[in-house]
């Protein structure tokens, strides 16, 4: 997945000025120049961690309203893919075909950690519980019982 230039950038060039001090702390040894590049490489990781956190729970959000507030609809597993995994469970890429009550079906793709004990639910051609943001139908939420932790 390709992040948009703006996303990149805050981050980019803090990183590059704090390796350029620490190339030239190394190049002259003083100890000023380590000063700041240990204080700017400190500031940008805080920053990660908190653009990181906050988009993490705006995510979280966003998952729970929609399984709150969303349509129910099924979702017929198109493709599976495996991308990696967290504590044991499978990041899986999922392509979709949500089919909501009265509308024409629509192919979303969703990044979602699925629980071990669940994968066998989503192979292709199998169909699960999603919910639907009325008002954005690209945003589906997978049913929380197939995740080993909820949204």
């Amino acid at each position: 997945m390709r992040r948009p230039l703006a996303t990149i950038l805050p981050f980019l060039l803090p990183g590059t000025a704090f390796w350029t001090l620490v190339i030239i702390g190394i190049a002259t040894g003083s100890v000023g120049v380590w000063i700041a590049a240990a204080i700017l490489g400190a500031v940008t990781f805080l920053g990660f961690l908190l653009y990181a956190g906050s988009k993490a729970t705006a995510t979280r959000r966003t998952k729970k309203r929609v399984w709150a507030e969303g349509i129910p609809a099924t979702a017929k597993v198109v493709a599976a893919r495996a991308g990696g995994s967290l504590n044991n469970h499978p990041y899986v890429d999922l392509t979709l075909e949500v089919t909501v009550p009265n509308q024409s079906p629509h192919t979303v793709e969703v990044n979602q950690v699925i629980s071990q004990l669940m994968v066998g639910r989503i192979e292709p051609g199998d169909e699960i519980a999603v919910k639907v943001d009325p008002s954005n139908p690209a945003i589906v939420v997978v049913d929380p019982e197939l995740t080993p932790y909820g949204y």
